[in-house]
């Protein structure tokens, strides 16, 4: 009986877990090549994998609406300060749909790095499923990583693959 409930219990959590992390990764896969992309980001500019070109690439993927990005937005303008004197990293959230007003969202929670406001081919390119997903494009153009889903430190995990791209450290 209790070998059951155990059972039982497991099969539980590993759904609830599936459900809040978005499941399985969506994407292009690690060591593919990321997909080219071309669209206009919140300074006017057109914003291109091509534009980033030599630079490790963090895309997050994200929307207003979306409840687990209230948690991740600020984890990746953390991010964005880390790198910020770092002129070979970018970092541009991508906004799913072009529901709502991302500019309003950026300004408001006081966001630095870019953003595509509709970036629904985007997404749409990158075969992006469910929000928040980050993809992160080194700087030959190949995914080396992708995640589905956000918990709080996450971003450590991303500083530690930047970093071992571009074999950076703290010392």
């Amino acid at each position: 009986m209790r070998s059951s409930r155990s059972l039982v219990s497991g099969i539980i959590l590993t759904l609830w877990y599936l459900t809040i992390s978005g499941g399985c990764a969506s994407g292009p896969g690690v060591g593919s090549r990321a997909p080219s992309f071309t669209a206009i980001d919140d300074n006017g500019r057109e914003a291109s994998l091509a534009a980033y070109e030599d630079k490790v690439l963090v895309l997050y993927f994200w929307a207003t609406w979306c409840a687990p990005c209230v948690i991740s937005g600020p984890a990746m303008q953390s991010l964005y300060e880390h790198y910020r004197d770092e002129p070979r990293i970018a970092v541009i959230g991508v906004h799913y749909d072009n529901k709502g007003d991302p500019e309003g969202y950026k300004a408001r929670d006081g966001y630095k790095y870019d953003i595509i406001a509709d970036g629904g081919g985007v997404a749409a390119s990158y075969g992006i499923k469910k929000i928040p997903s980050f993809v992160i494009v080194g700087i030959d153009g190949v995914v080396l990583y992708n995640q589905v889903g956000f918990a709080e430190g996450d971003e450590k995990e991303f500083e530690r693959i930047i970093d071992a791209h571009l074999n950076l450290s703290d010392g």
